[in-house]
């Protein structure tokens, strides 16, 4: 008896589940737009946990925290959005992250996060934008 016949078969090549999403080779690029109490926080997380990340905030004080690090600092909402694949924002409220998407217009097919306290309104408004969108 050969021990080849008590190892399994593989099955074949094994398919992603459906909805999920595919592991990339390197992470995607990320913009994170909103640098205040929560947005540093959660932009700084992300660029730890080795995302390639582009920054910008409307304050220049909250964009010289991240001077002296590997985390790129925008000079608009438009540019921090180039050839990123996700959007992270932390505004205000629901109607600057949508007036801040849309002014961004980042290329469709974008996921979107709005971790902005927003009205459901203002949810579904930015709905409408050609990208994707979770809130």
């Amino acid at each position: 008896m050969s021990v080849d016949n008590n190892v399994p078969k593989s099955p074949g090549p094994q398919q992603q589940p459906r909805g999920a999403p595919a592991t990339p080779a390197t992470p995607p690029q990320t913009a994170f737009i909103g640098l205040g109490r929560m947005g540093s926080r959660l932009a700084w997380r992300l660029a730890e946990a080795g995302l390639p990340l582009a920054v910008y905030d409307a304050d220049q004080g909250a964009m010289d925290r991240f001077r002296a690090t590997r985390i790129r600092r925008s000079r608009s909402p438009e540019a921090a959005v180039l050839d990123c694949s996700i959007v992270v924002t932390a505004l205000p409220n629901g109607r600057v992250a949508r007036e801040v998407i849309r002014a961004a217009a980042p290329a469709p097919g974008t996921l979107v996060i709005d971790t902005s306290n927003g009205a459901p309104e203002d949810t579904r408004a930015l709905g409408a934008t050609p990208v994707s969108y979770t809130h």
